[in-house]
C-alpha cells in the first residue's frame, strides 16, 4: 500500500503513477472537515485521476479495462479514517503546502500513525534535515521531490537527511523503480537540481524580455525547440564535455564581460580540470570519462536519440529526392 497524504494536484499525480504500477494507493486528507466537504474533496480526486486515465485510453496508451482495475485500488480517506490506510502503508508520501507551520503537524500525525513506514515529503523546496525534525525514528525519512505532471514526468529527486539510514533511501528508489520512475539522488540542498536550474533559466528568459531581447513567443519557441530539445538527449555536463570546456570558459567570460553578471563565468572546477588537460570528450576525459568509450557508436547513438525526437515532434524536414536544386 501506497499512501499520499493531501489532496492537491501533485500528490494526485503522484497516486496515479502508483495506481498505474499496480499498487493499492490511499489519499489521506488529514485537514479537518465536516463529511459533506471531504466526500467532496474525495470525489473532486477520484474524478481527476479518472480523467487521467481516460486521456490515456483516448490516447491508446491503455484501455478500458486497465482503467477501471487502476481506479478500483484507489480509495480516499479523510482525517477520521486516517489510521487504517496509514497504518498499512509501506511508504507514505507527503505533499501538503509548502510551509514548515502545515507540514509539522501533518509530519508528526504521519509519523505516529505509520510507525513502521517509509516517510517522504513530496516538498519542492524545504530541506529534509528541517522536515526529519518532525519524525520519529528519522532514519525512515526522507525528500522524494516529483516534477508536475507527477503521472507522466519520469524523474523523481531523492534527498536523503543527514540520519536518513542507507536502506530507506535504496528502498525507496526501489520503489521508484519499480513504478516506472527514474530517481537521482541529491545531497539536502536548497532547490535540488531541476528547480534549481530551471529558476536560472527561467529568470533569465523573463530578463530577456524585460530588455527587448526578442518577444516572449520567439524566446519560447527557442527554447522549446533549440534548447529544450538538445537537453533531452544530452545533460548539460554531457553537453559541456561534447562542446569542450575550454569553449564553455571562454564563452562564460564574454557573457559576464558584456552583461555585467560574474554568474555566466564558469565556477573553478572547469579551470582546474581545463589545467590538467581535461577538455571534454575529444581529449577522453570532461565531466564524463570518455576513454573506454567507442566515441563513433557513442555520437551515433546521441545523434539517433536527437534524430528520432525531432522528427517525432515534426521538425525534420522531409527529403524530397525530386526537388529541383537550387540555384
Amino acid at each position: 500500500m501506497i499512501a499520499v497524504v493531501g489532496p492537491g494536484r501533485i500528490n494526485r499525480g503522484i497516486a496515479q503513477a502508483f495506481l498505474w504500477a499496480g499498487h493499492p494507493v490511499a489519499v489521506v486528507d488529514l485537514k479537518e472537515r465536516d463529511d459533506f466537504d471531504t466526500e467532496k474533496v474525495g470525489d473532486i480526486v477520484r474524478a481527476e485521476i479518472e480523467q487521467g486515465f481516460s486521456v490515456l485510453a483516448k490516447l491508446g496508451r491503455i484501455d478500458e479495462v486497465f482503467a477501471r482495475e487502476a481506479l478500483a485500488r484507489l480509495s480516499f480517506h479523510g482525517a477520521e479514517q486516517a489510521s487504517a490506510p496509514l497504518g498499512e502503508a509501506a511508504l507514505v508520501i507527503e505533499g501538503v503546502p509548502e510551509s514548515l507551520s502545515v507540514k509539522e503537524p501533518v509530519l508528526r500525525t504521519v509519523s505516529r500513525l505509520a510507525p513502521d513506514a517509509i516517510i517522504a515529503s513530496a516538498t519542492s523546496t524545504i530541506m529534509a534535515d528541517e522536515l526529519a525534525a518532525f519524525v520519529d525514528r528519522p532514519e525512515r525519512f526522507l525528500n522524494a521531490h516529483f516534477l508536475n505532471p507527477a503521472w507522466l514526468i519520469p524523474l523523481v529527486e531523492v534527498s536523503p537527511a543527514a540520519r536518513t539510514a542507507p536502506e530507506t533511501v535504496e528502498a525507496t528508489m526501489a520503489l521508484l523503480r519499480g513504478a516506472g520512475k527514474v530517481p537521482v539522488r541529491c545531497a539536502a540542498s536548497p532547490g535540488f537540481i531541476v528547480p534549481r536550474v530551471q529558476m536560472l533559466a527561467g529568470g533569465e528568459a523573463i530578463r530577456m524580455l524585460q530588455e527587448g531581447v526578442a518577444s516572449a513567443e520567439d524566446i519560447d519557441q527557442a527554447l522549446r525547440i533549440g534548447f529544450a530539445l538538445r537537453f533531452a538527449v544530452l545533460g548539460f555536463l554531457e553537453f559541456s564535455d561534447w562542446g569542450g570546456l575550454d569553449i564553455a570558459q571562454a564563452a562564460g567570460d564574454y557573457l559576464a564581460d558584456r552583461l555585467h553578471g560574474d554568474h555566466y563565468r564558469a565556477p573553478s572546477i572547469v579551470t582546474e580540470k581545463l589545467e590538467r588537460g581535461e577538455k571534454g570528450m575529444y581529449a577522453g576525459q570532461g565531466f564524463f570519462d570518455y576513454r573506454e568509450k567507442n566515441l563513433d557508436a557513442y555520437r551515433e547513438g546521441v545523434m539517433e536519440r536527437l534524430l528520432d525526437l525531432v522528427d517525432h515532434l515534426g521538425f525534420f524536414p522531409k527529403a524530397d529526392c525530386a526537388r529541383e536544386t537550387p540555384p
